[in-house]
């Protein structure tokens, strides 16, 4: 019995000892994990920010490429028809788009959904002023009713959409 007496006065301190240091030592190495984590988080964000404000860039310089105002000074209307304006302007808001369309990962689900819905709306309003004339109509009186019909609506789904991502920017960064 003395014997294990003796024994137990040597090893329980040591157990203690052992127990204490694993204790230290965990928090130690969780405090350093924290630690790696944060500078991780903190080196994403600093590259991932740059990205996502190029991404929002992007987007506002589409809407404001695709108004029609912007679509018609790129065109020469004076050799065109109806007809023809309307393939082009068409292929320029659908090119165009297309080649953004990587930047909605960047931006709100929101936001992306109101730039789907400023463009739809663009191709609807080109479309619409196609019909209202004749196919080799001169492309200019096409042009004249986009521009008309354009500015008599009060909030376009372009500037809606181009004040959503504005505010969104001011909010997010």
């Amino acid at each position: 019995m003395e014997m294990f007496l003796e024994i137990c006065k040597y090893v329980f301190p040591s157990i203690v000892t052992l127990i204490a240091v694993v204790l230290v030592l965990k928090k130690m190495l969780n405090s350093e994990e924290e630690r790696r984590n944060f500078e991780l988080r903190k080196q994403n964000a600093s590259t991932i920010t740059p990205i996502r404000l190029r991404g929002y860039e992007r987007m506002v310089l589409f809407l404001e490429r695709t108004q029609p105002n912007s679509l018609l000074m790129r065109q020469d209307l004076s050799k065109k028809t109806c007809f023809q304006l309307q393939k082009e302007l068409l292929n320029q808001i659908r090119n165009e788009f297309d080649h953004n369309v990587a930047q909605q990962i960047y931006v709100s689900q929101e936001a992306w959904s109101l730039v789907v819905n400023a463009k739809e709306s663009l191709l609807k309003l080109v479309n619409i002023s196609a019909a209202q004339f004749p196919a080799d109509e001169k492309a200019i009186r096409m042009a004249e009713f986009m521009i008309q019909t354009y500015s008599q609506t009060a909030d376009t789904p372009t500037e809606k959409a181009i004040n959503f991502l504005r505010n969104e920017i001011k909010v997010n960064f």
